[in-house]
């Protein structure tokens, strides 16, 4: 609750490092993300919309990625497929701006092409997970690029 608005900005930063630092014990990255989708989920009016930017701000510091096992891969992709199922009802520019910020963050770090990435195995180890991520990219994708034309 420390993430919410209603709380100082140093508040709301502490508090979204400790979620961090927390999911990433076994198994606590999926009930961050659990955590997330279902405050998500709830946000339809424009007042909730703004209400809920720091907590797509704090998703920055989850720690994301691509290994094989419950808090991977697996995690990961019920958070893009949460985000991308309800970004067609986030109307408020403060929240599509938090949206695209963090995405951007993420995306950056998820498919970082260094020596000894997770993304290269996740990528050869292909299959449905990689097809689903790259259907939630597109549908993302497509998204924000709907957001962008109606900004002009």
């Amino acid at each position: 609750e420390q993430i919410g608005p209603s709380h100082l900005p140093v508040v709301r930063e502490t508090a979204s490092r400790c979620v961090g630092l927390l999911a990433r014990a076994a198994g606590h990255l999926v009930v961050a993300v659990k955590l997330y989708a279902a405050r998500l989920e709830k946000v339809r009016a424009s007042e909730h919309q703004r209400e809920f930017a720091p907590y797509q701000r704090a998703t920055c510091v989850l720690p994301f990625g691509w290994a094989e096992g419950e808090g991977g891969a697996s995690a990961t992709l019920d958070y893009l497929r949460a985000l991308s199922a309800a970004m067609g009802r986030i109307e408020r520019r403060v929240l599509r701006t938090e949206v695209c910020s963090s995405l951007d963050k993420q995306l950056r770090r998820l498919l970082a092409r260094t020596e000894g990435s997770a993304w290269f195995a996740f990528e050869a180890r292909g299959g449905k997970p990689l097809a689903e991520f790259w259907a939630l990219f597109g549908a993302i994708h497509a998204h924000v690029l709907r957001w962008a034309r109606k900004a002009r």
